[in-house]
């Protein structure tokens, strides 16, 4: 068995920006000992990651916390519109997306008609609608988000078959990563659904259990006999 090799300095580096991105982001306003105490990051990876951050324009300084006796510690939260997402939904009618912000602000829609597209012509009209975003985008954007119908495999970001679209063995995701250079998911939409209820839905703090019901339109088979 081979074990995974060490980790390169680079690697490291992504990883704490990840963990500290992901702190201020879910906790925010909060201070960079509170950072380095959630993450398990020592204060001086924490300072010199926030450091990074603040120079990128991702995160900001909004005021000071209370004290618990010494300086109040300065709070930083994420600046919202430092970088948009990509998001698409690929319905039976009509395929929409939108840019968000890293608040979850929906900055522009585009909604295209299907019109019984399938294929190469559907996979044309997707490629159109992220031009379109793109072209109103007004922060780098981050990556794209895609909910299909269909089976799909979410770790390939392949569509194993989609019947509507006509679509077998798409590997949509990596034909979107590799046309706009853009780190791309690729789910069914329900389960996309799901994924976004229970990260974003409702004020209070995530239930361990949720039910998503979608409900569209579909091509009905016969029964055998019928």
């Amino acid at each position: 068995m081979r074990l995974p090799g060490k980790a390169t300095h680079r690697q490291t580096r992504e990883h704490n920006h990840r963990l500290v991105l992901r702190a201020v982001y879910e906790f925010g306003p909060i201070s960079r000992a509170e950072v380095a105490r959630s993450t398990g990051l020592t204060r001086t990876t924490v300072s010199d990651v926030v450091t990074d951050l603040l120079d990128d324009g991702m995160v900001e300084e909004v005021g000071r916390g209370p004290s618990s006796g010494g300086k109040a510690p300065i709070l930083l939260s994420i600046v919202g519109d430092a970088r948009q997402v990509i998001g698409l939904d690929l319905g039976e009618a009509v395929f929409s997306g939108a840019l968000v912000n890293l608040h979850g602000e929906v900055r522009r829609v585009v909604e295209l008609p299907v019109d019984g597209r399938n294929g190469d012509d559907a996979l044309a009209l997707v490629y159109r609608l992220v031009d379109e975003l793109l072209e109103d985008a007004t922060a780098s954007p981050l990556g794209i988000g895609v909910g299909t119908p269909g089976l799909v495999d979410a770790r390939t970001g392949t569509i194993l078959w989609a019947v509507n679209l006509d679509w077998q063995n798409l590997p949509l995701g990596g034909l979107l990563s590799e046309r706009y250079g853009l780190p791309t998911n690729v789910a069914n939409d329900s389960q996309a659904a799901a994924l976004a209820e229970y990260t974003f839905g409702g004020d209070g703090p995530r239930q361990a259990n949720l039910i998503t019901i979608k409900i569209g339109r579909c091509v009905a088979l016969p029964r055998a006999g019928n």
